[in-house]
């Protein structure tokens, strides 16, 4: 028997069969769940190029506690402890935002800034050795505004100022 021949307007869809012999309902097959878990489960074998941005930007800010004395060519030393904690708790805080940073560099005096745009709105942290936390947001055309905050407020302080990356 020849092969059959079909038309360009039409398109073959096989049949799917479940393991019991009994093809399942075509809607059951094209459901957001069903294509949402499907893609779920292909993302989790190929990590995101954010995700990758993310883990480089965690192995940079900790490598910062391996900075030599007077790494700055002054006698600058490394940023502390506390101020990479507080750096790492914010950069999880931006991760399911998928808000990467502009940049982020030790200071010093033993800090870290970090910086952001996000909304029309310009996010710049300091990260002082002793634990304070330093917030500037200046909005686009308008004063900026400074806020203190401790490393248990970071997460509160980002669910409140920034919404998901568009």
């Amino acid at each position: 028997m020849p092969p059959l021949r079909r038309g360009a307007n039409q398109t073959h869809r096989p049949t799917i069969r479940s393991t019991s012999g009994e093809r399942p309902e075509a809607h059951l097959l094209h459901s957001k769940k069903y294509t949402d878990h499907f893609l779920s489960y292909l993302s989790s074998f190929y990590p995101s190029k954010a995700d990758e941005k993310f883990d480089q930007l965690v192995k940079r800010i900790r490598g910062f506690a391996s900075l030599d004395s007077g790494w700055d060519s002054y006698d600058s030393e490394a940023p502390s402890a506390t101020a990479i904690k507080a750096a790492l708790q914010l950069v999880a805080a931006l991760r399911p935002l998928e808000i990467l940073p502009d940049w982020v560099v030790p200071t010093s005096d033993s800090s870290i800034l970090l910086q952001f745009h996000h909304n029309e709105t310009r996010y710049k942290w300091e990260f002082d050795s002793d634990g304070d936390i330093g917030v500037m947001l200046q909005p686009l055309f308008d004063q900026p505004q400074f806020n203190d905050l401790a490393a248990e407020d970071i997460s509160s302080f980002v669910s409140e100022h920034l919404t998901r990356a568009s």
